[in-house]
């Protein structure tokens, strides 16, 4: 927690250093009457910030407690193989993409809890930081949104939440499946999105399962990774199409096919655990 709260101090600082060099008030939202450079200057001014938050809050603290950890204990937290199975990696994938639907279904159900003004509010300012991102027809701007908001925060919090925080907490609980819940529950809390609190768990308990399963955390980082870059190719592809966006995000999904998807998540974990434990058991 020590190296967590000096990566928010550090990464406050640079974010002071980024707002001073480009003469912006962070936080403030309101670009109304900006001009298409100004919007663009501050778009490029949050794209850095959000990179050295993720670099100095999840990234390096998660990597000097994995490296203290394992010089006192000569364990590592967490594993990282870079052969990774591609069929399991796809399977990992579809597991995440089997779940959107019961991920839409809980986002109808969380739109039903009341919350408080200050909330909303911070669901509107986030919103409109995300459509200042992605609201461009450059391709070149799109690799990089893939690459600040898809790459660096699957590789980031996946570090933090299923590398570290998941496996520490598994040491103490001694219970996989609490464990997992509790890192999901924890992963969905500190994002501060509460209008899409339940749909950010399920996808935590997901990533929190591939990583259980399969001991590597490269599995969760890609399926993580896909999941966020699907969201950001979606949003380029609909940027001129406010009305298709928001029948997307307010998609009433039919009961019948979260029962399907629930029935193929759960054929196709079925499938991603046992190849992970017959290859246990070979080794």
């Amino acid at each position: 927690m020590t190296l967590i709260f000096t990566g928010i101090v550090i990464s406050s600082v640079v974010t002071g250093l980024i707002a001073n060099y480009m003469v912006m008030d962070v936080g403030v939202f309101n670009f109304d009457g900006l001009d298409a450079a100004a919007l663009n200057s501050i778009a490029w001014a949050y794209r850095y910030i959000i990179f050295f938050q993720h670099l100095f809050v999840f990234i390096v603290p998660a990597l000097v407690t994995m490296y203290i950890f394992k010089r006192q204990t000569g364990h590592s937290v967490f594993h990282f193989l870079p052969e990774v199975n591609w069929n399991a990696t796809l399977m990992g994938v579809l597991i995440l993409i089997s779940a959107y639907p019961l991920v839409q279904y809980s986002s109808e159900l969380n739109k039903l809890i009341p919350l408080p003004d200050v909330l909303h509010h911070m669901e509107d300012q986030t919103e409109k930081l995300v459509k200042l991102w992605l609201d461009n027809d450059s391709m070149w701007i799109l690799v990089v949104n893939i690459l600040l908001i898809a790459l660096v925060p699957a590789i980031s919090e996946e570090l933090i939440f299923r590398g570290y925080i998941q496996t520490i907490l598994g040491r103490l609980i001694h219970h996989k499946h609490i464990t997992v819940w509790v890192t999901a529950i924890i992963f969905s809390a500190i994002h501060m999105q509460f209008e899409g609190f339940i749909p950010r768990v399920i996808l935590g308990l997901v990533l929190g399962y591939l990583m259980m399963w399969s001991g590597n955390i490269a599995y969760p980082m890609i399926a993580h990774f896909v999941n966020n870059a699907v969201q950001v190719i979606l949003q380029f592809l609909m940027r001129n199409d406010a009305s298709g966006m928001d029948s997307v995000d307010n998609y009433s999904v039919p009961i019948w096919l979260v029962f399907i998807s629930t029935v193929i998540l759960m054929l196709l974990t079925t499938v991603f655990q046992s190849y992970f434990t017959k290859n246990k058991k070979r080794a």
